[in-house]
């Protein structure tokens, strides 16, 4: 379901989208035929995503799709031009395991402190890469581990299905390290666009 909230000003930028499945959650958002917004929060279960989808997207966005998982789950990178590692933001960069403490603090509470991916020294005033993930948060409802995102700006046919994809694998790390089940995403794009061509690319699959 999706649905804009009624204030008029907000409502010209605003979407809300909820539904369990990911896959028609990121159909429905396209068929809305707006390319670009400044704020976009989905609501979903990423248990649900498809496997055939994900085949068939891979096959057609294949660097992205591998791009995302590398980013978030490994440090390696192999060309800093175009490379950015999210693993090295939130285990290493700021000299404190950021998912290692959060987990740390789930055992006890019902919500951790937020992981922050977001060097203000560093990226505010940068001319190369910076992060588009800027936070991520866990919290606790009842025996299942919800998941929040946001980020600063993201190409949603490009990004929106490998970053699902990724944060499923370590949303699910993360809720079997705390003998918890898997629960809910939530997931926000401060800005978020995509191109034309890439849609017309895209709707042989959809």
């Amino acid at each position: 379901m999706i649905s804009e909230k009624a204030d008029s000003d907000f409502a010209s930028s605003g979407i809300f989208l909820e539904e369990p499945d990911p896959i028609k959650c990121f159909k429905q958002l396209l068929q809305e035929e707006i390319s670009s917004g400044n704020f976009l929060l989905v609501h979903t279960d990423l248990n649900l995503l498809d496997l055939d989808f994900l085949t068939k997207y891979a096959d057609l966005f294949r660097w992205h799709f591998k791009d995302s998982q590398r980013s978030l789950l490994t440090s390696t990178i192999s060309n800093s031009q175009y490379e950015f590692s999210y693993w090295n933001r939130i285990h290493e960069y700021f000299k404190v395991d950021q998912l290692k403490q959060a987990i740390q603090e789930l055992h006890d509470n019902k919500q951790c402190r937020p992981i922050s991916t977001w060097s203000p020294n560093e990226d505010l005033l940068a001319s190369g890469i910076i992060p588009c993930l800027m936070t991520l948060q866990f919290s606790k409802v009842e025996d299942q581990l919800n998941l929040t995102v946001v980020f600063r700006s993201r190409d949603i046919i490009r990004r929106m299905i490998p970053n699902w994809n990724a944060l499923k694998i370590l949303q699910q790390q993360t809720a079997d390290t705390l003998k918890l089940r898997m629960g809910s995403l939530y997931d926000v794009s401060l800005k978020w666009f995509y191109k034309d061509l890439d849609l017309v690319k895209l709707s042989e699959i959809l």
